[in-house]
């Protein structure tokens, strides 16, 4: 299953003209790590400087929670309490991000984007095809990715430590998304028998990949 990682901030505001930013929201309970696709996000609209609970939500120019009450109960949950409303996105999917949401109550409203971008969405390749090629103290591996982002940075392991390497990319974006080959040319100091061999590539800064392990015979063939 196609796995997809994100990490959330908002960035502009926009108001009913001529008032001031007395409601806002923000992203409530977000993880430390990454949140994987699939899971909940829970977004708070703070109406505290209004003396307002209730609120209006809105994604784009449709309403998608009132008061209280989904339109969408599987994919949209609200809740009120004292000093505002919450909204949870649920079964989260690429469609939830880079798109502005707002809310509103009485005459105020506060809108901003939950964007994703190159530094915090991760989408990990789709299919993986992978040819090894091994000729005495050298490596190549040829990668052939489907449907990944961002483009990665990958390494050859051996015996825990990481081979003097070259990468070359040849891929294209589609969709959103890239499709392509990377090749990967490494060189072990001490000669390739009796461990392993580990293809590990980093996509964005933060999330490591284990994309194959091959296991070599021992130096004597036993």
């Amino acid at each position: 299953m196609n796995r997809i990682l994100v990490f959330m901030y908002c960035v502009h505001t926009v108001t009913v003209a001529g008032l001031p930013d007395k409601i806002y929201w923000t992203i409530k309970d977000l993880p430390s790590c990454p949140l994987i696709n699939g899971g909940s996000i829970k977004l708070f609209c703070n109406t505290s400087a209004v003396g307002l609970q209730k609120a209006t939500w809105m994604k784009q120019s449709d309403v998608i929670l009132h008061n209280g009450f989904s339109f969408t109960p599987d994919k949209y949950i609200g809740k009120d309490i004292n000093d505002g409303s919450f909204l949870t996105i649920m079964n989260t999917t690429e469609s939830d991000f880079n798109s502005s949401y707002t809310c509103l109550s009485d005459v105020h409203s506060y809108e901003d984007v939950l964007m994703a971008n190159s530094s915090n969405f991760i989408c990990m390749p789709q299919n993986t095809n992978i040819t090894w090629t091994i000729i005495g103290r050298n490596v190549s591996v040829q990668l052939k990715l489907e449907r990944f982002f961002p483009v990665p940075k990958c390494r050859t392991m051996f015996g825990g430590y990481m081979l003097k390497m070259t990468q070359q990319e040849s891929v294209h974006l589609q969709n959103g998304f890239y499709h392509g080959t990377l090749n990967i040319t490494s060189k072990s100091a001490h000669d390739l028998c009796g461990g392993n061999l580990t293809v590990v590539c980093l996509f964005g800064s933060v999330y490591p990949d284990t994309i194959e392990t091959k296991i070599l015979q021992n130096c004597y063939g036993n």
